[in-house]
C-alpha cells in the first residue's frame, strides 16, 4: 500500500507526462498559416504536420498499453519521452516541410506514451475506487495544458518564429525525462504483469471490442474528441484568414474553452457519485452538439466574430469536460487488469478521429469556416447518438 505522499508524487509526475502530449500536438498549430509561407507549400502539406502527428500518436498507443502491462510502466515512460525529445530536436533543425512532417511523426510516437501510460499508472496506484477522481485530474491538467499551449505557441510564433516552439518542447521533454527517471518508482507489481506476444495483443483487443458497452464508449470518446479536433484544426484558419486576426488570438479563443472544460471535468468527477454518470455524459454530448450547430448558424448568417466564436466555444469545452473523464474511467473499470490496453485503445480511437478530421479538413478546406462547422456537427451528432444508445438502452456496466 503506497503512502498518500507517494501517491501524490506519482500523480504529479503523471500529470506532467500527460501535459507533454498536449503541448506536443498544440504548440505548433498556431504557426500553421505561417508555415505555408515559410516553406512555400500548400495548405494540405501544412495540415499534414498535424495529421501525421495524430496518426502516429494513434497507432503507437496500440503497443504502449500491452507492452507496459508486460514489462512495467517505467521503461515505457522513459522510452516514450526519449523518442519525443529526438523528434523535437529534428523538428527544430528542419529545413523543409517534408523533414518537419517526419519530425512530427517521430514526436507523436514518443508523445503517445503520455496519453496511454498515466491512466494505467493511476489505476495501479489508486485502484478502482480512487481512480475516477485521479483520472479526472488528468483531464483537468490536460485542459490547462490545452489552455496554455495555443496561446504560448501563438506568442512564440509571433515573437520568435515557429522554431522556438520546437525548442520549448525539447526543454520540456528533457525535464520530464529526468524527473521520471529519478522520482517515479515502478507502479505495476510483478505478479500483475501480463505475458506479451503479438497474438496476446490481438486477443486483448479482441476481448475489449467483443464487449458491446466498451465499443459504445470507444465511439463516444472518439467522436467527442473529433468535435474538438475539428474546432482545433479549423479554428486557427478561421481566426487568421477569415477574421483577419493573429495566431495569438486563436490562443485567446482557446482560453475560455479550456477553462470551461476544466471546470466541467472537475464538477463531473465529483457529482457522479450522486447522479447517474451516463446522464452526465449524455448531457455533455448535447452541449457539444449545440455548440457545433450554433457556430454553423453564425457562419451562414454572417455573424461569426471573435466574440461569438469564443462564446460558443465555451459550450464545446463544457460538454467535452462532462464526457471525457467519466467515459474514460467507466471504460477502464470494465477491464481493470488490462488498464494499459484499455487506455491504449481509447487513445488510439481519439487520435485516429483527430487524424481523419485533420486530413478531411485539409482536403475540403475552401477558405471559409463552413468546413470546420460541417465536421463539428457530424462528429458531435455521432456522440449524441451513441450516448443515447448507452443511456436509454441501459447497457450493463
Amino acid at each position: 500500500m503506497k503512502s498518500k505522499s507517494n501517491k501524490s508524487d506519482i500523480l504529479l509526475i503523471m500529470l506532467m507526462l500527460n501535459a507533454i502530449e498536449i503541448f506536443a500536438m498544440q504548440l505548433l498549430v498556431p504557426s500553421m498559416p505561417d508555415l505555408k509561407n515559410y516553406f512555400t507549400t500548400s495548405d494540405y502539406n501544412v495540415q499534414l504536420t498535424l495529421t501525421v502527428f495524430m496518426f502516429g500518436f494513434a497507432v503507437s498507443q496500440i503497443l504502449y498499453g500491452p507492452l507496459s502491462d508486460k514489462y512495467g510502466r517505467k521503461p515505457l515512460i522513459l522510452l516514450s519521452i526519449f523518442i519525443f525529445i529526438i523528434g523535437s530536436i529534428l523538428g527544430f533543425f528542419s529545413q523543409s516541410i517534408e523533414t518537419l512532417i517526419i519530425s512530427r511523426l517521430i514526436q507523436s510516437i514518443g508523445a503517445a506514451g503520455g496519453m496511454v501510460l498515466p491512466p494505467a499508472v493511476i489505476r495501479d496506484v489508486y485502484g478502482e475506487s480512487g481512480s475516477t477522481r485521479a483520472i479526472g485530474w488528468l483531464s483537468i491538467v490536460a485542459g490547462i495544458a490545452a489552455l496554455l499551449a495555443p496561446y504560448i505557441g501563438g506568442l512564440l510564433n509571433d515573437t520568435y518564429g515557429w522554431r522556438s516552439g520546437m525548442l520549448v518542447l525539447v526543454i520540456i521533454g528533457i525535464i520530464i525525462f529526468i524527473v521520471s527517471l529519478i522520482f517515479y518508482p515502478e507502479s505495476l507489481k510483478s505478479k500483475e504483469k501480463n505475458n506479451f506476444s503479438l497474438l496476446a495483443i490481438f486477443l486483448d483487443y479482441y476481448e475489449l471490442f467483443s464487449l458491446r458497452v466498451f465499443c459504445i464508449f470507444f465511439i463516444i470518446l472518439s467522436s467527442i474528441n473529433g468535435v474538438f479536433y475539428a474546432f482545433f484544426a479549423g479554428g486557427v484558419y478561421v481566426v487568421v484568414e477569415n477574421l483577419g486576426l493573429q495566431s495569438t488570438d486563436f490562443g485567446l479563443i482557446m482560453v475560455p474553452l479550456v477553462v470551461s472544460f476544466v471546470i466541467s471535468a472537475y464538477i463531473s468527477v465529483r457529482v457522479n457519485k450522486f447522479f447517474n454518470p451516463l446522464i452526465i455524459i449524455f448531457l455533455g454530448s448535447l452541449f457539444s452538439f449545440f455548440s457545433a450547430i450554433m457556430i454553423y448558424i453564425l457562419f451562414i448568417t454572417g455573424n461569426l466574430t471573435f466574440f461569438t466564436l469564443t462564446f460558443f466555444g465555451l459550450f464545446l469545452g463544457w460538454g467535452n469536460g462532462q464526457v471525457i473523464p467519466l467515459s474514460t474511467s467507466l471504460a477502464i473499470n470494465l477491464f481493470p487488469s488490462k488498464a494499459g490496453t484499455v487506455s491504449a485503445a481509447i487513445g488510439t480511437g481519439s487520435m485516429l478521429a483527430g487524424a481523419i478530421i485533420s486530413l478531411l479538413y485539409g482536403l475540403i478546406y475552401s477558405g471559409s469556416p463552413n468546413s470546420m462547422s460541417i465536421l463539428m456537427i457530424s462528429t458531435s451528432l455521432l456522440a449524441v447518438v451513441f450516448c443515447s444508445l448507452i443511456l436509454f438502452k441501459k447497457e450493463r456496466l
